[in-house]
């Protein structure tokens, strides 16, 4: 099969506190609490594995790629720049339209994104926290919403599109996850969280990112 050459169309440029305090967390290890700080919150109906086979990632329009902010900065791994990462906010398809009306419709945000990753064997996401640069920068919540009360308004939730395989590992605040596909995990991102494919089969799942209004304007007056 053909591909095509992927071109990231998009950059969104953070302020430089923003990239000083994310760049500080790679050079100094977050340490974990060990608080549970993940829920199981149900299961998406989808035949990931039919989607996963018949898509040709590589070949998707060119606007539809992603650079998140583990691949910007200098003390990320260079493995994760290897990944794939699928804006399903721009990208139009069945399968994307199924996530957006989840999160419209079931979940009930009024501002979200959407992505797809594939992380290829030798991936590693180093332990870090979730600051949601481009999610703030990209709805204009930059300034309204910051840390600690962003964690109160911003939801993140994580969906693998494949059963647990060998070598597949992602902890969250010292916990190790097990999972099937589809299931639905919330967990709070002010806590260190950490991935890897140590196996030879690829890893694919959803970061789904979301907030309601009534959540943002009482933050936003609290200000």
């Amino acid at each position: 099969m053909t591909t095509m050459t992927k071109k990231k169309v998009e950059v969104y440029n953070h302020p430089r506190e923003y990239t000083d305090k994310v760049n500080a967390q790679f050079a100094k290890p977050m340490v974990p609490t060990y608080e549970l700080a993940h829920f199981h919150e149900g299961t998406l109906d989808y035949d990931f594995e039919n989607f996963i086979e018949t898509t040709d990632f590589e070949s998707l329009p060119e606007e539809v790629y992603y650079d998140s902010s583990l691949k910007k900065y200098p003390h990320s791994d260079e493995s994760i720049k290897k990944s794939l990462e699928i804006d399903l906010t721009i990208w139009k398809s069945d399968f994307s339209d199924y996530i957006n009306d989840y999160m419209k419709n079931v979940r009930g945000f009024d501002t979200w994104g959407a992505q797809l990753n594939r992380y290829p064997k030798g991936s590693i996401s180093q332990n870090h926290i979730d600051y949601h640069g481009n999610f703030r920068i990209r709805r204009g919540l930059y300034d309204d919403l910051q840390p600690p009360m962003m964690y109160e308004v911003i939801k993140r939730l994580w969906v693998p599109l494949q059963d647990r395989k060998h070598g597949h590992y992602f902890e969250v605040n010292g916990h190790m996850l097990d999972w099937k596909a589809g299931d639905v995990w919330y967990f709070r991102t002010q806590y260190p969280h950490t991935a890897a494919v140590l196996g030879d089969d690829p890893r694919y799942f959803l970061i789904l990112t979301g907030a309601k209004q009534e959540d943002i304007d009482a933050a936003k007056a609290a200000l």
